[in-house]
């Protein structure tokens, strides 16, 4: 027999003397069975979703939830780039995720920079005898 006591909403009570990192079977079950989900969907969002629960534990699951979700809204590539830049980028939140899913992330457009323009001073103007 075991007391536990009064927890706060959405907290876990732990087994006596255990780790506050220690999970149940049941919960090593059911993250199995998201990673699994991730992995159909592709590589790049299990890499995300393990990351998450390495940083926020248990609590990652809602999150993993809805990153699943973002499947029936938007296009599988874009949720599975979004993943993979979430990830490279350290960004752990389901709304995070959702940005940059929402945002898109097509082929960036390169830059032209110029060298002359109207607005742009030669650099002749920028040299350094000028000023002493």
């Amino acid at each position: 027999m075991a007391v536990h006591p009064r927890l706060a909403p959405g907290q876990f009570a732990r087994r006596p003397g255990g780790s506050p990192l220690e999970t149940t079977s049941t919960q090593r079950a059911f993250q199995e069975q998201l990673l699994g989900r991730c992995e159909r969907v592709g590589a790049e969002l299990r890499f995300w979703a393990e990351r998450v629960i390495e940083e926020r534990g248990v609590r990652a699951y809602r999150t993993i939830q809805g990153a699943l979700s973002l499947i029936r809204l938007h296009p599988r590539e874009r949720v599975l780039q979004a993943a993979a830049r979430a990830a490279e980028h350290g960004l752990f939140r389901h709304r995070d995720l959702r940005r940059l899913t929402e945002q898109g992330s097509g082929p960036s457009v390169a830059r032209v920079l110029r060298a002359e323009h109207e607005s742009i001073r030669p650099l002749s103007d920028y040299r350094l005898e000028d000023l002493v």
